[in-house]
């Protein structure tokens, strides 16, 4: 049997500060103090960003939401649809530590491939995924500049 390697492709630094600085400050735009994560698709954190008055706890959840959202691959609100009408997943997905079932996280697609994850806490559900909306917008404007350059 031959041994087999497969490459994991992960947002940069640049990429991943990119996302949590759009997210921060589109949170300060519509006046919410938000924290942000963008991790890779093992939910290895690459940045985190959290405002000064962001609650604590704020920093741990985003970060909750970015490793869910790359590990299964969907928004985590859109998670939460998905497994809600098996009541024993959701039973016991919830109940595991560090498993955000809630609006605001997000995978991060790169070239048309899931790269990693976003999560954002701080605000209300909609505010948060406002703030990821914003933040994938940036990072897109981002790349359309970088092509342009090439």
């Amino acid at each position: 049997m031959a041994i087999e390697i497969e490459t994991l492709l992960s947002p940069s630094a640049t990429t991943a500060l990119t996302l949590v600085k759009a997210a921060v400050e589109h949170g300060c735009s519509i006046g919410v103090f938000v924290s942000a994560t963008a991790c890779d698709t093992t939910g290895r954190a690459i940045a985190t960003l959290l405002h000064p008055k962001a609650p604590t706890e704020c920093a741990k959840i985003a970060r909750d939401k970015a490793s869910i959202a790359a590990g299964f691959r969907l928004n985590t609100d859109q998670l939460y649809r998905e497994i809600a009408e098996t009541e024993a997943l959701k039973l016991g997905l919830a109940t595991r530590k560090g498993f955000a079932l809630f609006g605001g996280g997000s995978p991060i697609t790169l070239h048309g491939e899931i790269v990693g994850g976003l999560g954002v806490s701080g605000g209300s559900e909609l505010q948060d995924q406002e703030c990821v909306k914003r933040a994938l917008e940036a990072l897109e404007q981002h790349m359309q500049q970088l092509s342009a350059t090439l």
